[in-house]
């Protein structure tokens, strides 16, 4: 009786402890990472403008871009004059979006780009998803002379 009492103990810490040790109810993948929150798909510019503080050439206090988010085209009027060959612009985007322009990564108010073509400005969400968004700049016309 005493035997059973003992394989009855020692069947059940075997089983307790295979349970505790051989089932896991999360998923894992190869590097063992449990529990990963799945990466976003969001990949938009919500804003896009250009400051004076950030462009130093700039004569206006700066100028909102117009997004449409239906072609991905962004369009923005600058002052007569403005040297568009080295613009900063500022950016907003989707949460843990980044962008880049030509494979070089875009810093929001920091990076230069040459506006005189329209540029192509590639979004890559968190789950490594890309969205272009075209970015074309246009310099207003000089205004004639009134005589």
């Amino acid at each position: 009786m005493k035997k059973n009492k003992i394989f009855f103990a020692f069947a059940c810490s075997c089983i307790l402890f295979a349970a505790l040790t051989g089932c896991n109810n999360s998923p894992a993948d190869d590097n063992n990472k449990v529990n990963e929150s799945p990466k976003s798909s969001e990949k938009q510019i919500l804003t896009f403008l250009f400051l004076k503080e950030d462009n130093t050439a700039f004569t206006d206090a700066g100028a909102l871009g117009t997004i449409d988010e239906l072609s991905k085209k962004i369009g923005v009027i600058l002052s007569n004059g403005t040297d568009i060959t080295k613009l900063k612009a500022r950016f907003r985007l989707s949460d843990g979006a980044k962008a880049s322009v030509n494979g070089k990564t875009q810093e929001s108010g920091k990076t230069e780009n040459d506006f005189t073509a329209p540029v192509n400005y590639t979004i890559t969400a968190e789950d490594g998803s890309t969205q272009i968004y075209i970015v074309q700049v246009t310099v207003a016309p000089a205004h004639p002379a009134v005589p």
